[in-house]
């Protein structure tokens, strides 16, 4: 954090013009490998991922409950067919009666006589419908392997443990809600559920470096907001089989992302991408600035070299010839002769490519010292905030 906020500063801390004096500002892309917070012990040099399965018995349960509503559903629609059936009997009876009657009347003579109607039956008892089971679906070791990669170490065994037990879907559920009347009335489909997924890591010699569960207390997701309900049980005959399914792999991948990206900036060496600038005076008056491209020169192999070892030595040793030709300029400075050779504006560019470079070399102190000098100095455009910073 206290790096990022210096380089913050140290970006707009030359934002000024120099009066008659040609600068020249040098961007330096280049990559680095980031330290983490928490290193393992030296020692480590492998890890590997663990994944478990611990919904076995859930899906068991959830297949069990939904065999027990399909049986009550069956059993309610048996002794509905039973009233259905004695009702069919009833009305077949009196009709019957009534044909009876009335035929002897018509054999008899009587014309006028209207022939009975059949009352209709009632309505067939069907199967009442059950929701399908919501099973938490099988993942793979690898699929969790593939996401987890920990800059700087070596998938393999005798090493960091990466442990990942899956407690599966739970309490899954549709909740429906209308909102507005007439022409503005909506329904909305949300989906409630829980997934626990626990983390562990452990590492040689440290034991459990971390433990967290993850979405282990109730959360909801919109599915759809309609103007129809009918709209949502069509989109649901062709996406009810999916929809379960697919909300499982987007939270593991939420989680093995979330866990990827702690893992690397706190235990792990990602190589990160940066940009510095260089400032060098080309010339003022008859005044000769050789020294500032040489120091430019050291400054950019160095801020290039980082990205080689983790140490940083090479590195940090060519930016330490450039700090020592800046420090020797900044000994010639004149702030009360505009004209001198290094007058105040140059000594201001002197001040932040100074801090820029002990920042790299992660002399924080030194960093902060000349961060706090170009304040003083008062130079450049963004004083105010950087006093701010500085505080």
């Amino acid at each position: 954090m206290r790096k990022s906020l210096l380089l913050a500063v140290i970006i707009s801390l030359v934002s000024f013009s120099i009066c008659s004096q040609t600068i020249k500002d040098y961007k330096v892309p280049f990559q680095y490998i980031q330290l983490p917070l928490k290193p393992f012990d030296a020692s480590v040099l492998n890890y590997k991922i663990v994944f478990e399965n611990n919904f076995e018995q859930a899906n068991e349960d959830t297949l069990k409950a939904y065999e027990n509503r399909l049986e009550n559903a069956k059993k309610e629609q048996g002794d509905l067919l039973v009233v259905w059936n004695e009702d069919r009997l009833r009305i077949d009876r009196i009709y019957l009666t009534e044909m009876a009657i009335w035929e002897k009347a018509i054999n008899s003579g009587n014309t006028t006589l209207a022939q009975p109607v059949k009352m209709p039956y009632p309505d067939y008892p069907v199967l009442r419908e059950v929701s399908l089971p919501i099973f938490t679906e099988d993942v793979s070791n690898d699929f969790c392997s593939q996401k987890i990669n920990l800059a700087g170490y070596t998938k393999g065994e005798s090493g960091v443990v990466v442990t990942i037990i899956h407690h599966g879907l739970q309490s899954s559920r549709i909740s429906t809600k209308i909102t507005g009347a007439g022409a503005q009335k909506k329904y909305k489909y949300t989906a409630h559920y829980k997934m626990p997924v626990e983390i562990k890591i452990d590492a040689p010699k440290q034991g459990l470096v971390y433990s967290k569960t993850y979405f282990n207390s109730e959360m909801s997701e919109l599915i759809r907001d309609d103007k129809s309900q009918y709209d949502y049980q069509l989109w649901w005959l062709d996406n009810n089989d999916k929809y379960w399914k697919s909300l499982q792999t987007k939270l593991l991948n939420n989680i093995l992302s979330n866990l990827n990206s702690y893992m690397n900036t706190t235990f792990g060496y990602p190589v990160k991408s940066s940009q510095n600038e260089i400032y060098v005076i080309k010339k003022y008056k008859n005044h000769s600035y050789s020294e500032f491209v040489d120091a430019m020169t050291f400054a950019k192999i160095g801020y290039e070299g980082f990205v080689n070892d983790v140490d940083k030595s090479n590195a940090k040793e060519n930016i330490s010839k450039a700090i020592n030709i800046w420090l020797d300029q900044l000994a010639q400075s004149d702030l009360s002769d505009n004209k001198s050779r290094i007058n105040k504006k140059s000594t201001a560019l002197l001040y932040a490519n100074l801090a820029e470079a002990y920042l790299w070399v992660d002399e924080f102190d030194k960093a902060d010292l000349y961060i706090n000098k170009a304040i003083t100095l008062g130079v450049y455009k963004y004083k105010k905030p950087l006093q701010k910073v500085a505080r």
